[in-house]
């Protein structure tokens, strides 16, 4: 600690010259700062000797003591900063500083303490400390003047949530000659700080569903709203009709629509919108329902975001049934036995019909297009009274649809209670996943596929009790985005061209004369001509019925002259192996779509 220093005894000279008068001389000794704080004092011996002449005498040795000045008052440590602002789940690190650089000496702990917040399950600091929470750092001097606690402050996972503040204090829980909080330099250092946590939770808030809808005139459907996460707030949101080629006089409400979430639910909130039937020819105008916030939360972290915020309405014409009207419902015909199919003919009050009898225990297609298909199960049940053959239903429907997202989803309903799986998960009420939508209620399921496109092909599943037995009946409620090219043992006649004149030719094994017509069928890939009885009634005697085929698709009674198949191909060409094999003769199923 003194200048000059060596390994040995430091040794200083002075000269005195001959003279009869006192003489003093000094001994200049420079103690040098080691930077280390905390030491004892430190003692040098100091001795005098002649170097010259023997007969000089000294008085007796002396002692130096170095004082460590690294003492108390002088190193201090404190917060850089009275506030820090930090966001749930961090990193969050309260930075500690000491008030001069000190390179060496014993190490000291500064604890910090942070009072625990009035609502400790918004954030803990950690969890499981039910008292003040408290943490620490151990300063090394070593010429680091700086260290860091780290707050474990917790997401809670709510979003909405107003800033939250706990205070930390230091202290030093064993060095006495360091002292907390002061100003060294013109720098202040303090000994508590205010920390303000802020939530970093998004909560965004959407329309249901698909984002094109489509309804008749007079009906309604429901727009709904809902938050992805709980929030501390009620989020308020605006619902907004927009016209679009169809005006305010053909929609309604027109009015804005406000509704509100409540804040430790996620459930949506619905409001209808109705189409108003009028006596204009005005099949396909449109409408939209635009989604707003009705609050002024931030956009950034802690606030509110708006995902899918519009979805568009096309109104559908009542008064004439329109020609691309898709294949209608197979149900049990009371009369023969075997599943019925009937679809609607453009132009016509009447629908042409005709029975598949097909073989139990065996899955045949019914609608095939390029992202979805659905096979129905065939079985056998016994006969009725007066019945001489078995007879076939149908207990399962199997829906295979490509979402959104390009993941495919399989939906089965069984007769048996109308059970409804998704994926294999039993659905209770309702399924929403990237545009497949499945609504079941009772004995009714109605499911929603986009098919690849901007419309829903929507369909309905009823499962009923006729005649004392258990069935299932399968409905397309609504296929405007069925191709020209959809396929199956219903999905053929979607979008085709039917005509009808008078038939002249010969029946054979019939007592059947009259109401016979010559049906000529144009599809995309075939053209088909074959008799039809245009005297039957469709299963709920409400319409027409144009007869075209029994058993298994052949004609309704036999011609002399060959006649074709109502079907494209024989009824086999449509089996499939299971449930949700889309892979059959005339499969128009793109499987490369399932990623």
């Amino acid at each position: 600690f003194l200048s000059p220093s060596t390994p040995v005894n430091d040794v200083f000279k002075v000269n005195f010259t001959a003279s009869n008068s006192p003489q003093s001389r000094s001994f200049l000794l420079t103690p040098v700062d080691d930077t280390r704080f905390g030491e004892p004092d430190e003692v040098a011996t100091l001795s005098l000797a002649a170097v010259s002449d023997g007969r000089v005498v000294f008085g007796s040795n002396a002692q130096l003591i170095i004082e460590d000045d690294e003492g108390f008052g002088v190193i201090i440590v404190g917060f850089l900063d009275q506030e820090y602002t930090f966001f749930e789940n961090g990193p969050n690190l309260a930075l500690v500083q000491v008030g001069r650089n000190i390179d060496s000496g014993p190490a000291f702990r500064v604890e910090m303490t942070a009072a625990k917040p009035s609502s400790p399950s918004q954030f803990i600091i950690p969890s499981a400390i039910p008292s003040d929470l408290a943490s620490n750092v151990t300063f090394i001097p070593n010429g680091n003047n700086r260290e860091a606690i780290a707050l474990d402050l917790r997401d809670d996972q709510t979003a909405l949530e107003d800033d939250e503040f706990v205070t930390l204090t230091l202290s030093l829980p064993s060095a006495s000659n360091i002292s907390v909080g002061g100003t060294v330099n013109g720098v202040t250092y303090y000994s508590s700080a205010r920390v303000t946590v802020k939530d970093n939770d998004f909560v965004t808030l959407g329309i249901d569903g698909t984002t094109s809808r489509s309804l008749f005139e007079g009906d309604s459907i429901d727009v709904c709203v809902s938050k992805d996460t709980v929030t501390a707030r009620v989020v308020n949101f605006l619902l907004t009709a927009l016209p679009g080629s169809a005006g305010p006089e053909d929609f309604s409400p027109i009015t804005v629509q406000n509704g509100q979430l409540q804040r430790s639910s996620t459930s949506p909130v619905c409001f209808p919108f109705s189409a108003v039937e009028d006596s204009l020819s005005d099949d396909g105008e449109s409408f939209s329902v635009a989604l707003s916030s009705g609050d002024s939360f931030p956009t950034g972290p802690g606030g509110l975001q708006i995902g899918s915020d519009r979805v568009g309405v096309t109104i559908l014409e009542r008064i004439a049934t329109p020609p691309s009207l898709p294949p209608g419902i197979i149900v049990e015909d009371t009369v023969i036995g075997d599943p019925l199919f009937t679809v609607p003919l453009p132009a016509s009050a009447g629908h042409l019909c005709y029975e598949i009898r097909g073989v139990a225990d065996q899955f045949f297609n019914f609608i095939s297009d390029e992202c979805v298909s659905v096979n129905a199960h065939y079985s056998e049940r016994s006969p009725l009274p007066g019945e001489t053959r078995q007879l076939h239903i149908i207990d399962q429907i199997a829906i295979r649809a490509v979402d959104n997202a390009n993941d495919c989803i399989n939906i089965l309903v069984d007769r048996n209670g109308c059970v409804t799986t998704a994926n294999r998960e039993t659905i209770s009420n309702a399924y929403n996943k990237g545009g497949v939508t499945v609504s079941a209620a009772d004995n009714r399921v109605v499911v929603g596929v986009p098919n690849c496109g901007d419309l829903d092909l929507e369909m309905e599943v009823v499962c009923e009790t006729r005649n004392g037995v258990e069935m299932i009946r399968f409905e397309v409620m609504r296929g405007h985005n069925l191709r020209d090219t959809s396929h199956g043992l219903l999905g053929q006649f979607w979008n085709v061209s039917i005509s009808t004149q008078e038939f002249t030719g010969d029946l054979r094994n019939t007592p059947l004369t009259g109401n016979l017509v010559l049906v000529t069928l144009v599809s995309p890939t075939s053209v088909r001509r074959f008799p039809a009885w245009q005297e039957r009634k469709t299963w709920d005697n409400r319409r027409t019925c144009l007869f075209g085929g029994n058993q298994n698709g052949g004609t309704v009674y036999e011609v002399v002259s060959n006649h074709d198949s109502l079907i494209q191909g024989v009824y086999t060409d449509y089996m499939t192996e299971s449930e949700f094999s889309t892979q059959f003769k005339f499969s128009q199923f793109d499987n490369s779509q399932c990623m």
